[in-house]
């Protein structure tokens, strides 16, 4: 179809809001002749072009460019842009491609919205959207702790986001993440290099899964980084080395909260999240006793895969040295949900700095004692030097108990017997901080020891 276009650039460029171009007739009378006038006109008005467009001029002097047509019957109207970003010709282009679909049969209005609704898809399945969308639906399911989750966001944002945050996930290949991947291990943090890759392993699958991308771009990676050195936390293990420390920390002066939380550390030999995020509610001083919702570990999981049936809460027998602390420290927290609150928030649990830092206070950095490293204290300590049965201190730390038929034939919880461990242990610390001479006590192998005791 021979479209005839009427209007020209300096038409286009001259046309003023509220006042609309007229052609009139010389003072001569000839047709021929005519001479450019304008018409006050309080509302917009449209520049008719030819083939369907034309400019709509509005009162507050915008200038669109509409194309309207007819498709089965019906009339349709199609915006082409704005003036002067959309020019004259660039429009009669836009108005030539939409009747030539009109021409095949397709409503130029239908597949332009299909155009917008494929661009807006394809850009909002950026690396950076579709990671955030798996740490919000997929993997709190999986996050070990509050904690836990906040680290592997940050390995995204530190590390990955910076790198292919805005990059199309289907367009992202293996180099790419080999790359980002190489970039921490030149920091020498291989551990971290392999957590984050991990994590970046389970993007893809959930991406691929739900279509976003064809591949997965982590596969064959694994197998080209470093291997981290497995190492312990640094721990003190021998009563002799425990004693100075035990009294550095009960002559620690720092806030109630922190100071409370250092001593209770020893005592209690939980996971530092554990003991940071304790709340008032599962603690019960009139039974001594501390319900602990136990983090996620791999043995955990992986027992848990295999159908074997794992606790996911451990009562923890409290010592009489660990309720005096708690309840001196009611009347500061006790209102709130935390025992131990942070400063700037009662809503959030404590910092996992601060026992770190009063650590290092006391002459003990990371490379001599970790808060973690209680633990192993406590493992090795109980067992080497009270002589209490091994498996006692492995079920009081939360571990996965290690017998031929797994935990289906070892559900006992062992209350009694751990409750005078823990009051045993607690006095041990005690006498080695008040310089009493370290030394072995008799083994608690069975019931009578827990008579002798005193325990009921």
């Amino acid at each position: 179809m021979i479209v005839k276009n009427i209007l020209t650039g300096l038409d286009v460029e001259s046309a003023q809001a509220k006042f609309k171009p007229l052609k009139v007739a010389s003072e001569t009378g000839s047709s021929s002749e005519t001479t450019p006038a304008t018409v006050f006109i309080d509302k917009d008005y449209k520049l008719s072009d030819g083939g369907g467009l034309s400019l709509i001029v509005n009162p507050n002097g915008s200038k669109w460019w509409h194309f309207r047509y007819r498709f089965d019957g019906k009339e349709g109207k199609i915006s082409l842009g704005v003036y002067p970003e959309v020019s004259l010709e660039e429009a009669r282009e836009e108005r030539d491609k939409c009747q030539s679909e009109l021409d095949m049969g397709t409503n130029p209005s239908t597949s332009r919205k299909e155009a917008r609704r494929a661009s807006k898809q394809i850009r909002i399945n950026t690396f950076r959207v579709v990671t955030n969308k798996w740490l919000t639906d997929i993997f709190p399911l999986h996050s070990k702790s509050p904690d836990h989750a906040k680290r592997v966001r940050a390995r995204f944002e530190n590390d990955l986001f910076p790198l292919l945050g805005d990059r199309l996930i289907k367009d992202i290949t293996t180099q790419d993440i080999l790359a980002a991947i190489q970039r921490i291990e030149g920091r020498g943090c291989h551990e971290t290099a392999q957590r984050t890759f991990g994590s970046c392993s389970d993007v893809f699958q959930y991406a691929k899964t739900l279509g976003y991308c064809q591949h997965d771009a982590t596969e064959g990676i694994f197998s080209l980084l470093k291997r981290p050195v497995r190492a312990h936390f640094p721990a003190i293990t021998k009563g002799e080395l425990a004693a100075p420390l035990l009294q550095g920390i009960w002559n620690y002066r720092g806030t109630a909260v922190v100071q409370s939380a250092f001593r209770l550390n020893p005592y209690l030999f939980c996971r530092p999240g554990e003991l940071r995020s304790m709340e008032w509610e599962f603690i019960d001083l009139q039974k001594r006793q501390w319900l602990l919702r136990l983090e996620k570990d791999e043995a955990r999981e992986k027992a848990r895969k295999k159908g074997e049936h794992v606790d996911d809460c451990l009562i923890v027998p409290l010592a009489h040295q660990v309720c005096q602390i708690l309840q001196e420290l009611k009347g500061i927290t006790g209102n709130g949900k935390y025992v131990f609150p942070g400063q700037r928030s009662i809503d959030q649990p404590m910092s996992d700095g601060a026992v770190r830092e009063a650590l290092k206070t006391i002459g003990y950095p990371g490379t001599l004692h970790t808060g973690h490293g209680f633990r192993a204290m406590a493992r090795t300590m109980i067992v080497d030097e009270i002589k209490i049965q091994e498996h006692l201190v492995e079920h009081e730390l939360g571990h996965i108990q290690r017998f031929p038929n797994g935990r289906a034939y070892d559900r006992a919880s062992y209350l009694q017997e751990r409750d005078l461990m823990m009051r045993t242990w607690a006095d041990y610390l005690d006498d080695l901080r008040a310089g009493k001479p370290v030394r072995g006590n008799a083994p608690l192998n069975d019931v009578r020891a827990i008579q002798k005791s005193q325990f009921y």
